[in-house]
């Protein structure tokens, strides 16, 4: 079974890493431009294995140091933009499995996916005679 990712946005979108709206818990969470509002709502949808990207922004489910209140028993990865610039995952990693790591690349001393990167390269559109 593949992991399903859901986002989380604040209702702000300054320094938003993650997401392209506002957060609503109406929204399905599935994509960038769809995110929930809540930790609590995305959580609920989510299965083991599931990711939760969570943007930048002020969450009642987190505390100062960006830790979740509430127990993740589902073992979802929640990876989360803080405000330090750091992201970071809540999930310890598996010492019992084997497991290949995902590829990253560096945007700006940060590891961000390969859609983050590649949405957010200089377009060539330049035409060239």
């Amino acid at each position: 079974m593949n992991a399903v990712n859901f986002y989380v946005n604040d209702n702000c979108l300054k320094g938003d890493l993650y997401t392209r709206s506002i957060g609503n818990d109406g929204n399905d969470g599935l994509t960038p431009d769809t995110p929930k509002l809540t930790l609590t709502a995305a959580y609920r949808l989510a299965k083991e294995g599931d990711i939760i990207y969570v943007d930048y922004g002020n969450y009642k489910e987190l505390n100062a140091s960006g830790e979740l209140l509430f127990e993740n028993e589902k073992r979802v990865l929640f990876v989360i933009a803080g405000t330090s610039s750091k992201v970071f995952s809540k999930l310890p990693f598996p010492t019992n499995e084997k497991i290949a790591p995902e590829i990253f690349y560096i945007k700006n001393d940060l590891p961000v996916s390969r859609e983050t990167y590649l949405k957010h390269l200089p377009s060539n559109s330049k035409k060239t005679n």
